[in-house]
């Protein structure tokens, strides 16, 4: 844990965090097999430039592809590198900040009329 607070904000992350399993006190940054979310972004790191170029490309592309082999981590990265990103990104630019996630349902909901 002490290595980990070496780190700024992660510490902090472990203390009340959505971390994977329990050591002591504290949780683990890592989730096992489970994706990282946009609200677990203080425990994702290590990608950073890798993120920062996802966003870089996303800002500049009308289309970008992230494609690896399964369980790479394209989706947390995605979730908790990029769309914490965009996020910031928007508010500076004076955006409204509605970015997030979606996935296709397996069965098509019906329209209600409302978003």
């Amino acid at each position: 844990m002490q290595a980990c607070g070496a780190i700024p904000g992660v510490g902090a992350a472990l203390e009340g965090g959505r971390g994977g399993r329990r050591v002591g006190r504290h949780r683990t940054p890592y989730r096992g097999l489970a994706r990282f979310e946009p609200a677990d972004q203080a425990l994702f790191f290590g990608r950073d430039r890798l993120a920062e170029e996802v966003r870089r490309l996303v800002c500049d592309h009308r289309f970008a592809v992230v494609f690896g082999a399964s369980g790479s981590g394209k989706s947390s990265l995605l979730r908790a590198g990029l769309i914490p990103r965009l996020r910031h990104e928007i508010a500076a630019r004076g955006g409204l900040r509605c970015c997030g996630c979606s996935r296709p349902a397996t069965v098509p909901r019906p329209r209600t009329g409302t978003c």
